[in-house]
């Protein structure tokens, strides 16, 4: 589309002497007023203006008629330092859905390094949807409608035995209609009984399954589980940064055995404290893992940290029993980590009650002990059914709700008759799935010569 003009030219559009050769790329002349006192970085204003810009321009170009646009979150990137000349930014459409989509854009001089890299989140509406929305109280964040499938990637280890790690994530995935992908970071000789032997994935490769993934698939959420090693951590650190913004991230703190038994090393655990959980949209620690988490004692930036996670243990604890006020205050700590929200788990706890808590609510989320059934593979599947509910595009309490009662049903269902230890849990409901096969097996029988 030659001479592409926005719809709108106003002012900014004119400080920055926009112009565009097609509604995915625009361009601006670095002059003196677009950067800082050096003269070398572009101000904060003119990238922002520059990115937001180029990014509502590609996104007008799909948009209907009666459909307008607004910006809900732009997170940028510096590269390299400006040098005078032209700047060219070109932007493409990762995602989009009926109400929201995701860009991003990259800035650089014409043939030249990349200076600018940025990740954007947009609101899809037509006025009249809009104004009703206004009125009465805001409503939650509408689950995904439309047809494209969607998608979910698990960080975690292997088991083969298939109760636990990415196996049961990719059956909780299943479960919600999502598709599973996987980098592994490590693989584990494992059945029902227990682990005799595990070896880590290179870091390099769990780079490259996370970036591979992303480049061709995309994501809608992520669901970080076993870390394995300082080394392994860290690139789970860093292949996060590879996700885009706005992706749900919910991690799974799996750090300390049912028998107390600690799953991380020191540095393993520094890297997921300092470096994993800042990441995360949600986390679910069990009431061991919120426990070991409020003992490492940080030196939180915020200033409401909760200062009664600092306390000695109180004779509850030291019992092994726990109070809701304990594990709210637990939670009240880990957010000093900077996660979105925390979900403490019912199933070590006296009553099995998830609770959730963020910087405004607490809120509890009830639950049957189901004392009949199998929970190996139990916590990997609840934290992975807030994921995939996530990606569908629930919000992070209501899919927090959800996942407790079908983690809940897994369980119930569990395969008891599977292994010598505890079976795994059945997110899938097997037995379902083998009448129905049975029922095909039935009808291509009578087909036969």
């Amino acid at each position: 589309m030659a001479d592409f003009e926005p719809r709108v030219r106003d002012g900014v559009t004119r400080f920055l002497d926009l112009r565009w050769d097609d509604p995915e790329t625009a361009r601006i002349g670095i002059r003196p007023e677009l950067t800082h006192s050096d003269g070398r970085v572009l101000s904060g204003v003119a990238t922002y203006g520059l990115v937001d810009y180029a990014m509502g321009a590609a996104l007008g170009a799909l948009v209907a008629a009666d459909e307008h646009v607004a910006t809900i979150n732009i997170s940028i990137n510096y590269v390299q330092t400006a040098n005078a000349g032209e700047l060219v930014c070109r932007t493409v459409v990762d995602r989009r859905n009926r109400t929201s989509a995701v860009l991003r854009s990259e800035a650089h001089h014409e043939d030249g390094p990349l200076l600018v890299t940025a990740i954007g989140t947009y609101a899809i509406y037509k006025p009249a949807e809009r104004a009703r929305a206004t009125v009465g109280p805001t409503p939650r964040r509408r689950v995904a409608e439309d047809a494209r499938t969607p998608r979910a990637l698990s960080i975690a280890g292997s088991d083969s035995g298939g109760g636990a790690g990415i196996q049961a994530d990719l059956k909780a995935f299943a479960a919600c209609g999502v598709h599973g992908m996987t980098a592994i970071t490590a693989i584990t000789a494992q059945s029902t009984v227990g682990v005799s032997a595990v070896h880590p994935t290179p870091p390099e490769l769990i780079l490259e399954q996370v970036r591979v993934v992303l480049e061709d698939i995309g994501v809608d959420a992520v669901k970080v589980g076993m870390l394995g090693s300082a080394e392994s951590a860290r690139a789970v650190a860093r292949a996060l940064e590879l996700v885009p913004a706005g992706t749900p991230v919910v991690v799974d703190t799996v750090m300390v055995a049912e028998s107390g038994a600690r799953l991380l090393d020191p540095d393993a655990e520094r890297v997921l404290l300092e470096e994993i959980l800042p990441r995360a949209s949600v986390i679910t620690p069990n009431l061991f893992e919120a426990r070991a988490l409020a003992a490492a004692r940080p030196r939180p930036e915020r200033e409401d940290a909760d200062e009664q996670s600092r306390a000695p243990a109180t004779p509850a604890q030291q019992a092994g029993t726990d109070t809701d006020e304990e594990v709210i205050a637990l939670s009240r700590a880990l957010l000093a980590y900077a996660p979105g929200c925390v979900v403490v788990t019912g199933g070590h706890r006296e009553k099995a009650e998830d609770l959730f808590v963020d910087r405004d609510r607490v809120h509890a989320i009830p639950g049957v002990r189901a004392r009949g059934g199998a929970a190996h593979g139990s916590g990997c599947t609840h934290s992975s059914l807030i994921a995939a509910l996530m990606a569908l595009g629930a919000d992070a309490l209501t899919a927090a709700i959800a996942a407790r009662a079908l983690a809940g049903e897994a369980v119930a269902r569990g395969l008891r008759d599977i292994g010598a230890g505890t079976g795994p849990v059945d997110a899938v409901d097997l037995a379902e799935r083998r009448g129905q096969a049975r029922q095909t097996l039935s009808a291509a029988s009578e087909r036969l010569p």
